[in-house]
C-alpha cells in the first residue's frame, strides 16, 4: 500500500521530513552564528595583544599577532564556507516542503525561502556581511604585521651607535 492510499501515512512522513529538515538546518544555522561570535571574541583579544605588544614595543609580538589574525580570518572564512554549504542542504529539503505545503494549502505565502531569495538580491546578506568582515580582518592583520616590520626596523639603534665611544677618545 503507497502513500497515495493513505493520506495519513503520507502527512506522518511529510511531517518527519519537516522535522528532519528544520533540525538539520536550526543546527546548522545556530552553529554557524556561535562561530561567527566565537571569532569576533578572538579576534578582539588579538587585536588588544596586538596593540599592547606595540605599545610595549614588542614589535615581533605584534607582529606574530598580525600574522594570527590574519591567518584566523582565513581559516574562519573556509569554516563558514563549509557551515554556509550544510545550511543551504536544509534549505534544499525545506523548499520541497514549502512547495508540497503551498500546492495542497493553496497558500503561496508559505514559500519562504524563495521569498528570502527575492530579497536577498536586493540587499546584503549574512554571508556577505560576513565575508566583508572576514576580509576586513584578513588586512587588518597583514597591516599591523607589516607595521611592526616597519617600526621593528625603525626602532633600531644606529650601527655607529653600537660601537663603544671610549675607543675613539
Amino acid at each position: 500500500m503507497g502513500s497515495d492510499d493513505n493520506p495519513k501515512v503520507d502527512d506522518a512522513i511529510h511531517k518527519d521530513v519537516r522535522e528532519h529538515a528544520w533540525a538539520w538546518f536550526a543546527l546548522h544555522a545556530a552553529q554557524r552564528m556561535q562561530t561567527i561570535n566565537f571569532f569576533i571574541v578572538i579576534e578582539a583579544a588579538m587585536l588588544a595583544g596586538a596593540a599592547a605588544a606595540i605599545k610595549e614595543k614588542l614589535f615581533v609580538f605584534s607582529m606574530a599577532a598580525g600574522v594570527s589574525i590574519t591567518a584566523l580570518a582565513i581559516f574562519f572564512c573556509l569554516m563558514e564556507r563549509r557551515v554556509r554549504n550544510l545550511i543551504r542542504i536544509g534549505e534544499a529539503a525545506l523548499r520541497k516542503e514549502q512547495s508540497r505545503l503551498a500546492l495542497r494549502s493553496g497558500i503561496s505565502e508559505i514559500l519562504l525561502l524563495e521569498k528570502d531569495d527575492e530579497s536577498a538580491k536586493k540587499q546584503m546578506t549574512y554571508g556577505k556581511v560576513f565575508l566583508w568582515m572576514f576580509g576586513f580582518f584578513m588586512v587588518l592583520g597583514l597591516v599591523i604585521a607589516a607595521s611592526s616590520i616597519a617600526l621593528n626596523i625603525g626602532n633600531r639603534p644606529p650601527p655607529s651607535s653600537l660601537v663603544p665611544t671610549a675607543i675613539y677618545n
